[in-house]
């Protein structure tokens, strides 16, 4: 004779009572899954510290613009209460403390996976999709990446981007800068698919820098946008920080978006510990966007480099100007500056 054996699913509130009436203890690492009490991965110490690092990384970021809850449950439908491993709530007028977070409070959830990486793609994944979570990071220990979730739809996210160790899209690192992650301090900017920290900025490529951008300024007046400091979007896998950029004149203001190549005059570098990357690692990439004309400001030498005519990773014109000559933008033909001036 054949038993039908029918499931019991419990719902949240239900699950909850096992917990208050002790049937559940702490020390048992459960969670609810689809009405099913279903048994926690074992955390190891990689698995540890790096749950540890996102939270604390997050922590010092966001500080107090989001709550972030590491380990902790949320309430995702009638019959789910996952504990991922970080969330990231938005701040609400009711505390935590009185209520568990629903999928509407939740901004990210990170899941960090070694043995839990097939049940967190399979199983999670959907689930957080179809409570409408926003955006799921799973951080795959054993593959040295990260998987990235976006726009969900009623059964999965349609779309899914991968990070390995060091990697980034521009558009990955523009959120970092939005959401706190990187600080204006930082000093940080996206080469190749790299986080790359920018060297230290000596006196004389402050001065050098000051006086270059005063003279640019003056000379080209309103045919241009001299913008020092700024971010420059070359691709999707390089986002430089150039000492200087002369950007054409537009009506919507470049303070709400990033430069992008066909917006650029001249770019500017100003060099002294860095002229072997400027001339190495960046020329190649500004070349390879196309921009048309490429300065390198030799302060150790005092020297000014320039370069024209991009030509796949490479400049077929190159020129240096040394004192006491004076060099002209192709840009702006009636405008001559003194190499003497530039390193006075």
């Amino acid at each position: 004779m054949s038993v039908d054996v029918v499931r019991r699913l419990f719902t949240v509130e239900e699950y909850r009572h096992m917990a208050e009436a002790g049937i559940l203890t702490a020390n048992d690492r459960v969670e609810l899954i689809e009405g099913e009490v279903l048994e926690m991965t074992p955390i190891g110490s990689r698995h540890a510290a790096c749950v540890a690092g996102l939270a604390q990384l997050l922590s010092v970021r966001v500080q107090d613009r989001a709550r972030v809850w590491p380990q902790n449950p949320v309430k995702i439908s009638v019959y789910s209460e996952p504990q991922p491993d970080v969330a990231l709530l938005r701040l609400r007028a009711l505390p935590y403390r009185d209520a568990v977070p629903t999928a509407a409070d939740v901004l990210l959830i990170i899941e960090v996976a070694d043995r839990s990486l097939t049940r967190d793609r399979r199983v999670k994944i959907p689930l957080y999709a179809m409570a409408g979570i926003p955006e799921v990071w799973i951080v795959d220990l054993e593959g040295g990446s990260v998987e990235v979730y976006t726009a969900p739809t009623p059964t999965n996210y349609s779309s899914v981007s991968q990070y390995r160790r060091g990697e980034s899209t521009a558009d990955e690192y523009f959120q970092m800068i939005e959401a706190g992650i990187l600080a204006a301090d930082d000093r940080v900017e996206l080469i190749e698919g790299e986080i790359l920290e920018m060297p230290p900025r000596a006196p004389d490529h402050n001065a050098s820098t000051a006086i270059l951008n005063r003279l640019l300024v003056l000379g080209i007046g309103l045919r241009g946008f001299v913008l020092p400091g700024g971010t420059i979007r070359l691709s999707t896998r390089s986002a430089p920080v150039p000492d200087i950029v002369v950007l054409r004149p537009q009506p919507r203001n470049y303070r709400d978006r990033y430069a992008e190549p066909e917006d650029v005059l001249l770019l500017v570098e100003v060099s002294d510990s860095s002229l072997r990357r400027d001339r190495e690692l960046k020329l190649p990439i500004y070349a390879r966007a196309g921009i048309n004309e490429y300065w390198i400001v030799n302060v150790r030498d005092e020297i000014l480099e320039v370069y024209k005519k991009p030509t796949g990773s490479a400049y077929a014109t190159v020129q240096q100007f040394p004192r006491p000559e004076s060099v002209t933008p192709s840009a702006f033909p009636d405008l001559h500056l003194a190499v003497d001036e530039i390193f006075a």
